[in-house]
């Protein structure tokens, strides 16, 4: 495995691991975000914009060999333009093209940290420039704020991971202080949804760049915590704070994004960004050129004006209108909602984790009785609710809840192992209503792919005759493959289950070091034969009896 402890240069390869790597973090902690969003617009959309975004350059970059910097960001950059999704990210392509124009000035397969540092100041200059009337508060800020202070220390920063971990810190600084800058975050009790995914996105980098995997085990959750801990704000404070009057005070319905291929020679940027402008047919105003290539993104109420003029410069090759007086009413309605979600697991670990996905009530404490679900039903005064069990055990209890409670609409996702709970949860959005979410919810279970390890002895569905030839057991799909040797029997289940398609896989391991060793085996396994691969590790103490759990995200 690469060591990057103390790497002084970046070359193409490690600028790609490191953005991907960042992008895995931000489409984890996308719902989050999404529930910060309350500037410009309170759609909640902002995390799924900036997680869509970044997701296109990393399917360009996975398809990329070459370990030049140069073609790489150029790679990236042209990426991004073309998949750019809302507001920030918009900012976020135009803050990576900054960062490639610098680096091909330089001409240099590898930068150094200050040639790191000096092009992530042309990043962050070319994302304000891009917007025509940048506000403060903003992720505009975030970037500006951290940079400028690495800048201010450059000389003294030894690697890239101390260059990433201090940009990092000064990120998180700018973000908690944007309420101060922009007044509707301060009344809405937030901070900028869009600063906290750069923030989520530069997590991600540091998590690699300390373990080499991003992982979410216990020390790394000590050394970088979720939003809600690091941000010192609570799942209760986000945009659906933002009362009525702010859908009815929203001056622009359309979120307006067009892509033009340019015929004409006589298109000037500045003159046209100029003159939107001065004609005030919206705001958040961000109309940017690359090559023959033009992008427009605008709050505006006539799409069809700034359709009509940019067409006569070339060719449309790419829309996209929203209504956003229909998305935040859509996103409102989670105030109305009386639902409840619940999870059980007594691992310290799997609970920050659940959290993280926003449950709203994890039992700590493995197979719970009828008598605790109901004590939580009537606390809560729920009538609504969607429970997770995380065994057979348990599910058998929830059944009976639900018959012995025909007032509360109880809904039960047959989940039997703490991978499909966790799988189930990356589907939920809590934006969404109740139905939608359960529909949501069981695709997932259904679509992803699950592989149990266990050992034989607590295998205790099995009437398999226990003996030294058949010590561990792997389930999937109901059916069980049995094997003297561990890695063996890892290898057969995941050559079965990964295809050209797969892109994310998830390792639930237990904590022993038996287990630790042979994880290692396993990834070097999925490096050798799976390089386009993802992986996450979750470790946990005291889940189940399982030793491994592979959860195979289709995505």
């Amino acid at each position: 495995m690469e060591m990057i402890e103390k790497h002084k240069t970046i070359d193409g390869n490690l600028f790609k691991k490191m953005f991907i790597k960042g992008t895995i973090n931000l489409k984890n902690k996308y719902q989050e975000i999404n529930n910060l969003n309350v500037f410009p617009i309170p759609d909640g959309d902002t995390g799924t914009n900036m997680q869509l975004t970044m997701m296109k350059g990393v399917e360009k970059l996975k398809k990329i060999k070459d370990k030049s910097i140069i073609k790489v960001t150029k790679v990236l950059s042209d990426a991004l333009l073309f998949g750019s999704k809302g507001n920030s990210g918009v900012i976020l392509s135009q803050f990576f093209s900054g960062i490639y124009d610098k680096i091909n000035k330089l001409q240099k397969k590898n930068i150094n940290i200050s040639e790191f540092i000096d092009s992530l100041a042309y990043g962050y200059q070319k994302a304000y420039n891009s917007v025509i009337k940048p506000v403060e508060g903003t992720i505009l800020t975030v970037l500006r704020e951290s940079i400028e202070k690495t800048i201010k220390i450059k000389t003294k920063l030894k690697t890239i991971k101390e260059t990433l971990q201090k940009l990092f810190q000064y990120a998180k600084i700018s973000l908690e202080n944007t309420p101060t800058l922009l007044p509707i975050l301060k009344k809405s009790n937030v901070v900028d949804s869009g600063g906290a995914g750069f923030v989520s996105f530069l997590e991600g980098i540091v998590l690699y760049l300390d373990n080499n995997l991003l992982t979410k085990d216990k020390k790394e959750i000590k050394k970088v915590s979720s939003l809600q801990n690091y941000l010192n704000f609570s799942n209760k404070r986000h945009s659906l704070n933002i009362d009525n009057e702010d859908i009815k005070n929203i001056k622009y319905n359309y979120c307006t994004e067009f892509i033009f291929k340019i015929k004409k020679d006589n298109f000037n940027l500045k003159n046209k960004q100029k003159e939107f402008s001065q004609n005030k047919i919206g705001d958040s105003l961000i109309l940017i050129k690359k090559d023959n290539l033009l992008k427009i993104h605008i709050h505006t109420n006539k799409p069809g004006y700034i359709l009509s003029d940019l067409l006569q410069y070339g060719s449309l090759i790419k829309s996209k209108i929203d209504n956003m007086q229909e998305q935040k009413k859509i996103f409102s309605k989670k105030k109305e909602q009386k639902f409840f979600l619940i999870t059980i697991t007594s691992d310290k670990n799997i609970r920050k984790i659940f959290k993280d996905l926003q449950v709203d009530y994890i039992i700590n404490q493995e197979n719970p009785t009828i008598k605790f679900f109901q004590k939580i039903i009537k606390q809560e005064e729920m009538n609504n609710l969607i429970i997770l069990p995380n065994n057979e055990k348990t599910l058998k209890t929830i059944l009976k809840l639900k018959k012995n409670n025909p007032v509360h609409n109880i809904k039960i996702l047959e989940t039997n192992n703490i991978g499909q709970v966790y799988n189930a949860l990356l589907a939920y959005d809590p934006k969404l209503d109740f139905e939608v979410n359960l529909k949501n919810m069981n695709k997932n279970i259904k679509k992803n792919k699950i592989i149990q390890i266990l050992d034989n002895i607590h295998d205790t569905n099995t009437k398999q005759k226990l003996d030294e030839e058949k010590k561990f057991v792997a389930i999937f799909e109901k059916e069980k493959n049995y094997d003297t040797n561990l890695l063996s029997l890892v290898q057969k289940l995941l050559k079965k289950i990964i295809n050209n398609k797969s892109k994310f896989l998830t390792i639930f391991y237990k904590k022993n070091d038996f287990i630790k060793n042979n994880l290692k085996e396993i990834e070097f396994f999925l490096e050798k034969y799976y390089k386009n691969l993802e992986i996450e590790k979750i470790e946990n103490e005291k889940t189940s009896n399982f030793l491994y759990i592979f959860l195979l995200d289709e995505y």
